[in-house]
């Protein structure tokens, strides 16, 4: 269920539960839940974010920076890499 909310596991659920051959009603059931919570939540979160006069006349900046806090720990791990490199 809870992968359903991360984008890079949504991806392989299915062949991971099929690998270790999980119970496929169990496996239909979990799917199930996990997708309507992730459809109602991103609805809900679409909606009360969209009713947000200040977000809605700088989407343009709130996009800047959701992208900024994402790239910060990219950044950190390069810099990381450079430094263990280099000696």
């Amino acid at each position: 269920m809870l992968g359903r909310f991360v984008a890079f596991v949504r991806t392989f659920i299915t062949v991971v539960a099929g690998a270790t051959r999980m119970d496929r009603g169990m496996f239909f059931v979990w799917s199930f839940v996990g997708a309507v919570l992730w459809v109602v939540g991103i609805t809900l979160l679409g909606y009360f974010l969209g009713n947000i006069k200040w977000l809605g006349d700088n989407l343009d900046f709130a996009l800047l920076a959701i992208l900024a806090v994402f790239a910060i720990p990219l950044v950190i791990e390069w810099r990381r890499e450079l430094a263990r490199s280099r000696g």
